[in-house]
């Protein structure tokens, strides 16, 4: 919400906060350094964060409200995930059917929940409110995770639902559970970051996992995945479970997915968090070319594919064929055909398993504004590189954004050469 610097410095100068000529000293640092009138005024510490807000909002119209943490439901508190909530200063208040109040410290973090009107079908009302009211909310929303997880008697079977549906809220695609000298660490995978949640001890942590090793169907003392099904608000999930060795102790992985068959996941391979986010960032951005090698490859690939099937996607070869008949060009016809004519259909992403000529992947990203993602029979990602640079005139692996992944071992491990 846009608020203009004259209309800040009138306010603040009526108000008698800051005096004019002040004022006018800020605004011209502002000018020369390109930020903001308010951030000038903060850090030559002229006027309070506080009396910023209150101003901000009364130019805004939203009203400022001392928000009283014990009188927030704990359902009004779970329509936003906690790590979210945290990270923007931004809480829901009160909901009055369609009608749901939030509460935030810096008017400018409204845009960041703008998103979910659409998500929960509300209108939202926003207010701001003060640094201690917003702490002491948070606070509050930490605790009632806590409480939710502290397996008395009554609350022992709402444990792993509770977890699910923050979990929902959060946006989260994953669930990882780590355990290490006692403690069990949980974290959610949020758009393609991991984010803490939560930190469980004692006995607390050990009925959690035994609640996921049985709603899993996984042995505690084997490696191993599995599928199953599960119903949240009358929507139907698909959770796919693996269970995975660490140098100590192991992580088990769930993966969510809303309706429909879950393929394979990312989750499954062992990478370094900068390289998960960074393949999530080359899906998103949809443009460059991915080369996948290694005898763990295909399987990569089928992750790759699942992380994008609510996109549009085309599938080249046999292999994909069989995974994503829909979305497959006919068999029989020549790959460098084929590359052609599904780039000129313009999809989010072309997907080609066992191509054996990664020049023609290339020619095809250079030509449309499309990812292709390829697997290869090369062993490593050096191999392919050095293929690659063969097949081209010198300077052309500049002109696009490449990825070479490798894939291989049990569980796979992931490490790559990126953005070349």
């Amino acid at each position: 919400m846009y608020i203009h610097p004259d209309d800040l410095k009138e306010e603040l100068f009526n108000a008698g906060l800051v005096s004019r000529r002040a004022l006018d000293s800020a605004e011209e640092r502002a000018e020369d350094e390109g930020r903001s009138l308010d951030s000038i005024l903060l850090e030559e510490e002229l006027v309070r964060p506080y009396d910023v807000r209150r101003i901000k909002a009364n130019l805004l119209g939203i009203p400022f409200v001392k928000v009283k943490a014990q009188e927030i439901p704990e359902d009004i508190f779970m329509l936003f995930p906690e790590p979210f909530a945290r990270k923007i200063q931004a809480i829901p208040i009160a909901r009055e059917g369609s009608v749901l109040e939030i509460a935030v410290l810096d008017p400018d973090m409204l845009e960041l929940v703008a998103p979910f009107e659409e998500r929960l079908s509300v209108r939202i009302l926003p207010r701001v409110t003060d640094e201690i009211s917003m702490k002491q909310a948070l606070l509050r929303y930490q605790q009632i995770l806590k409480n939710s997880f502290s397996f008395s008697p009554k609350k022992d079977e709402a444990s792993l639902p509770m977890l699910f549906k923050h979990a929902f809220f959060s946006g989260a695609k994953a669930i990882h559970f780590e355990e290490h000298e006692g403690e069990l660490s949980i974290r959610y995978r949020i758009f393609g970051v991991m984010t803490n949640a939560l930190k469980l001890s004692g006995n607390a942590a050990k009925r959690l996992l035994m609640e996921v090793y049985e709603v899993a169907n996984l042995q505690e003392e084997e490696f191993g995945t599995s599928v199953f099904e599960m119903t949240f608000e009358e929507k139907q999930y698909i959770v796919r479970a693996s269970s995975l060795p660490l140098a100590e102790g192991k992580r088990i992985v769930l993966s969510l997915r809303e309706g429909g068959a879950l393929l394979s996941s990312l989750e499954e391979f062992e990478m370094s968090d900068d390289l998960h986010q960074e393949i999530e960032q080359l899906l998103f951005k949809r443009r460059g070319l991915a080369l996948l090698v290694g005898e763990e490859r295909e399987k990569l690939l089928e992750a790759l594919l699942e992380s994008l099937k609510e996109r549009s996607v085309i599938c080249i070869g046999e292999k994909l064929r069989e995974k994503l008949p829909q979305k497959s060009i006919a068999e029989g016809i020549p790959i460098k055909t084929a590359l052609k004519s599904a780039a000129r259909q313009d999809p989010d992403a072309l997907l080609v398993s066992d191509l054996t000529k990664p020049s023609l992947a290339f020619a095809a990203t250079l030509s449309s504004r499309t990812l292709i993602i390829a697997s290869l029979s090369e062993k490593d990602p050096e191999s392919a590189l050095s293929a690659l640079k063969k097949a081209l005139p010198e300077n052309m692996l500049s002109l696009i954004p490449l990825h070479i992944l490798s894939a291989e071992g049990n569980p796979p491990k992931v490490r790559g050469i990126n953005s070349l």
